[in-house]
């Protein structure tokens, strides 16, 4: 059977084995006539039996956020539940990727939320930053039954527990251009884990922050640049529009310099320029790069903040997230909290089918048979009768 599994596996394409490549795949390899629905069905029970029904995830989420706080130290990690012990939402924070981000990123966080599509109809939460590469760093995650002011202000307050009172902090959400590069691939790259029990989702997450954090940590130790990759291209654009350009000496720390257009006043002294491109990205803007060349000076990338140089780059991912063993060898705590699953009382935000159409002059109602039993009560996939057995060819 595992050798049948695995030549089936060899000649699906796509990253997920859709029902109709399960029914062509069986047909074809086996002759066996599998429809559509009995793949389907197929498939979710095999699902089931690999990750856990959705009702098992929940139960035993405590004791998985009880084994992530232990094998990566300063987890954080809530469960709420109603009166009766029903799920409402949950948050989780790798404590690694915390700690990152308040020493070495942009004070910086971005918010999105996405809808999940299995058995359990509700919206994941995230909140990320952008690393010194430009790159996403993972930070919180939480699961709720809908999106709401209620949920944003529960998650607000465990994120808050988390980072604290960082200076100058920014919260950019989805109505916000910025966020096309960041929260939404975040939405993009679990659109298949979205549909998934709740634990095999979190853990997508866990497993995503620890390949991210292994790959970046070996390519920051061959880089020996002091801006990052991302921050040397931005540099060097901003350095090419400087072509024509005149700086005139004001004082020792104050330079004028004509771009053409407005032009800009640079203080070396108090690292400021007019055009508030310096102080707002924390990268030399065409100005201050004019004036270090009018001083003989090819080295740019000193005058960056920490957060873009090699070095913050790799200390960023000097601490790893460490994975979990197997949940057969998973630690359960003696005082483990009850969860029950949720009670979902509102469907997803969407438009709703229309069932109160007017019938068109003369159109007559659809009928609905039993492709089996031609009954009118119910189709071929509830139906009692047996599958008649198929004759053989030839």
């Amino acid at each position: 059977m595992g050798t049948i599994l695995h030549e089936l596996m060899g000649k699906t394409r796509s990253k997920v084995w859709r029902p109709n490549e399960i029914s062509r795949d069986l047909n074809a390899l086996l002759e066996i006539n599998v429809d559509y629905k009995q793949a389907w069905r197929a498939k979710q029970y095999a699902m089931e039996l690999l990750l856990g029904s959705s009702e098992e995830c929940f139960s035993k989420l405590p004791i998985y956020f009880h084994n992530l706080k232990r094998h990566n130290p300063g987890t954080v990690a809530y469960i709420q539940t109603d009166s009766e012990d029903c799920f409402e939402c949950c948050f989780y924070a790798i404590g690694s990727t915390i700690r990152a981000f308040i020493s070495f990123c942009c004070k910086v966080i971005i918010m999105d939320g996405a809808h999940l599509k299995g058995d359990f109809k509700g919206t994941i939460l995230h909140a990320v930053a952008m690393d010194g590469n430009n790159q996403i760093l993972p930070l919180v995650h939480g699961i709720c039954k809908k999106e709401s002011g209620l949920t944003w202000t529960w998650f607000l307050e465990k994120l808050y527990e988390c980072v604290g009172d960082c200076q100058e902090l920014t919260f950019v959400t989805d109505r916000a251009d910025a966020i096309r590069n960041s929260a939404d691939s975040m939405n993009a790259l679990s659109v298949d884990a979205r549909k998934m029990p709740i634990i095999p989702l979190l853990e997508f997450f866990r497993r995503l922050s620890q390949e991210w954090c292994n790959k970046r940590r070996i390519e920051g130790g061959k880089r020996s640049t002091v801006l990052t990759e991302w921050a040397e291209k931005v540099v060097s654009k901003n350095e090419e529009r400087t072509a024509g350009w005149s700086v005139s000496g004001v004082s020792d720390a104050l330079y004028e310099v004509h771009d053409f257009k407005h032009g800009g006043i640079v203080d070396l002294r108090q690292e400021t320029c007019t055009c508030k491109y310096w102080e707002g990205t924390g990268l030399p803007c065409g100005h201050v790069i004019m004036v270090l060349k009018h001083m003989k000076k090819t080295n740019f990338g000193h005058l960056a903040i920490d957060a873009y140089k090699m070095e913050t780059y790799r200390n960023t991912y000097e601490e790893p997230v460490y994975s979990l063993p197997e949940p057969c060898d998973w630690e359960i705590p003696a005082d483990m909290m009850v969860v029950k699953p949720p009670i979902v009382d509102t469907r997803q935000a969407s438009r709703p089918r229309n069932r109160n159409r007017i019938p068109s002059q003369g159109e007559e109602p659809i009928i609905r048979r039993c492709s089996r039993c031609d009954s009118t009560t119910h189709n071929a996939a509830t139906c009692p009768a047996l599958v008649p057995k198929k004759q053989k060819k030839g």
